[in-house]
């Protein structure tokens, strides 16, 4: 895909190209992506794009945006091409180094909320494997009176959760306390919490429907391969949990719906009791 000489290179051209092309490669939000792609490394807004189908696009834009829509079609996920995805409002940045948030992570948000509304004596929140700081930045923002911690294995995803801090006018050490631990093994056993959130790894590489955009994301942030069920983490999360949690403490945890049950019942050996649940995330209490 390059420049075309016959005829101006325009907003809408491109648009009826790439649709067209995201289709061929059936990606379902072929418009939508298109448009997104075109805002983005145009920096301009979506409506004001809409209402100038006839403004031309610079051959220098035009080739780059082809270089984008070529890897669009081979399924690269947008966020890695726009460099952001939205996450409960918010723009995060993203890049190879972090999962890319989702929809799905939101619900950890909804069941805080919910702890909070009964219950607003919860004063600590850890964020575990906390990628691009979604999750612990909305927290803060939304619930400023926490005190939030967060914690990755990864260096490299914790220096993007520190720039996404900083976009957000947060302090990664005094807002977030950025740590880096392999879930909580790194922390002191005086460290406790009244809420535990966490979306770790609990992909099978092997379940059949996965998409094959997954091939472009970190397999630290997706993959466990620890056990047959890819539950290894969440289930030793739950033991250390039980370390660092203040009495009748929550822990929230993200999973695939079929692994729920196997969750529910590691967990209650472990004394937790089941306080609610959505498609994608429980809560549970510690008993003791």
């Amino acid at each position: 895909m390059t420049a075309q000489t016959n005829r101006p290179n325009t907003i809408d051209s491109f648009l009826t190209m790439s649709t067209q092309a995201l289709q061929a490669a059936n990606i379902s939000t072929a418009r939508l992506d298109s448009e997104l792609l075109l805002s983005s490394r145009l920096g301009l807004s979506r409506e004001w794009l809409l209402a100038h189908g006839d403004a031309e696009i610079a051959e220098s834009q035009w080739n780059e945006l082809c270089q984008l829509l070529y890897l669009r079609s081979q399924h690269c996920p947008l966020a890695s091409l726009t460099g952001y995805k939205e996450f409960y409002g918010r723009n995060f940045q993203v890049n190879h180094h972090v999962l890319i948030p989702r929809p799905e992570s939101e619900q950890i948000i909804e069941q805080l909320n919910l702890l909070l509304q009964a219950d607003d004596s919860a004063k600590t929140v850890i964020d575990v494997g906390t990628g691009s700081g979604c999750l612990a930045i909305t927290i803060k923002l939304e619930h400023p009176e926490l005190t939030v911690w967060a914690t990755d294995i990864s260096q490299p995803a914790l220096s993007v959760a520190r720039n996404n801090a900083k976009n957000f006018g947060l302090d990664p050490d005094s807002d977030l306390h950025l740590t880096k631990s392999d879930l909580l093994s790194n922390l002191t056993s005086q460290q406790q919490f009244d809420i535990i959130v966490a979306n770790l790894p609990y992909v099978n590489r092997h379940w059949p429907w996965l998409s094959p955009e997954l091939a472009y994301e970190p397999d630290l942030a997706l993959y466990d391969d620890s056990d047959s069920d890819s539950l290894g983490l969440i289930k030793q999360l739950i033991i250390q949990s039980t370390h660092h949690l203040r009495p009748h403490g929550h822990l929230i945890l993200e999973m695939d719906q079929q692994q729920v049950p196997t969750i529910i019942g590691f967990a209650q050996q472990h004394h937790f009791r089941l306080i609610s649940r959505l498609l994608y995330t429980i809560t549970l209490q510690h008993k003791d």
